[in-house]
């Protein structure tokens, strides 16, 4: 079975809001719980930059490559490549972790 971008149901909560444990379409109820095993690929993004292909050659062992974010500015959280909401990096128990602070649509407005 294969699903388009038509018969997807976008949710999207907004900070505090909880997610409707259900998706309705054509009148028939589905519960997203089906969904929760579903793996998908997790990636917080501190910043880009552009290198060239010389310079990727030439980096060692503690090279530091600088971004274009600067300390304190917002990250974002990718899921499976795409926008799902904005956030900030924090230190939990010595290990990084990520705060969200805003969901974003799926358009990315």
């Amino acid at each position: 079975m294969s699903l388009s971008s038509e018969d997807a149901t976008p949710v999207v909560a907004a900070e505090g809001d909880a997610v409707s444990p259900v998706a309705e379409r054509d009148g028939v109820e589905r519960p997203l719980g089906a969904l929760s095993d579903v793996e998908v690929i997790a990636t917080v993004e501190l910043g880009r930059a552009q290198l060239l292909v010389r310079d990727i050659l030439k980096l060692r062992h503690g090279a530091v490559i600088e971004l274009e974010k600067l300390v304190g500015q917002p990250a974002d959280l990718l899921v499976n490549t795409m926008p799902f909401a904005k956030g900030e990096v924090i230190v939990v128990n010595g290990r990084f972790g990520f705060r969200i602070t805003k969901f974003v649509s799926p358009s990315g407005a």
